[in-house]
């Protein structure tokens, strides 16, 4: 075979497996699509009756938003996400008697980050100010992944604070050691990856290959509405914040 037509196979191959790969991902988008959705209209806003924005140690802004009155329970959110995450819980939890209240970490959502950046300690001295700021006691700390590692931190920084504030926590798809916790080279290592890793903006701006990449995350039977919740979240944070909370975890 002559140069010229092994391009030309060359060519074909590549085009038919793009073909088959788009074919592939329009397929799956489809079937996951036509699952029954009852929260297909809704548009995850939380309902709150009071928002809230406290300065952080650092210089930052603490946004938070609460509803309901009784028994405070704190809801923090994962890494690239918002306070949108818990739209649900800010309905049912007030009508089951308790107070809810969500905040965005630092650089998330409305918080802003302060001068000494995205760290495991700075997201324990933002759970810390949430709490001395709003004077809550006997509060219930719910944290999923990062938010978890939030938690604990704070439990684990300010033992004296959390004895006298928290009566239980709630860890929810978390973990209570980072992957990289007591490996310092190969931290450095991930964190100079994530400083100059490719930024997936685009590639989640495409509507049908962003929610692909959102559902990963999820189990088969999750609904396409959560699924392109997340997409909406991860495309609403900052680049920055996505590689600095990278870096921190």
């Amino acid at each position: 075979m002559s140069a010229r037509n092994k391009t030309f196979v060359g060519l074909a191959v590549v085009a038919a497996t793009a073909a088959a790969v788009w074919g592939a991902e329009q397929a799956a988008v489809r079937r996951s699509r036509r699952q029954e959705d009852p929260d297909a209209l809704n548009e995850f806003m939380p309902a709150f009756d009071e928002t809230h924005t406290f300065p952080s140690h650092d210089g930052g802004v603490i946004h938070a938003i609460s509803r309901g009155e009784g028994p405070p329970v704190v809801l923090s959110h994962g890494v690239t996400l918002s306070v949108r995450t818990w739209a649900k819980q800010m309905e049912f939890l007030p009508g089951a008697g308790f107070r809810a209240i969500a905040f965005d970490h630092r650089g998330h959502g409305s918080s802003v980050a302060g001068s000494s950046g995205h760290t495991i300690e700075n997201l324990a001295w933002d759970v810390r100010t949430v709490l001395e700021s709003m004077d809550l006691r006997d509060a219930v700390l719910v944290g999923h992944s990062m938010g978890g590692i939030a938690v604990l931190a704070f439990m684990v920084t300010f033992p004296e604070i959390a004895a006298e504030r928290v009566s239980g926590i709630v860890m929810l798809s978390s973990m209570a050691r980072t992957p990289l916790s007591g490996h310092e080279g190969l931290a450095r290592f991930v964190g100079a990856i994530s400083d100059r890793g490719p930024d997936v903006t685009g590639l989640l701006n495409r509507r049908d290959l962003g929610y692909l990449m959102s559902r990963v995350g999820f189990g088969s039977e999750a609904l396409p509405s959560h699924i392109e919740l997340t997409r909406e979240m991860v495309l609403e944070c900052p680049t920055e914040t996505r590689r600095a909370a990278g870096r921190a975890l």
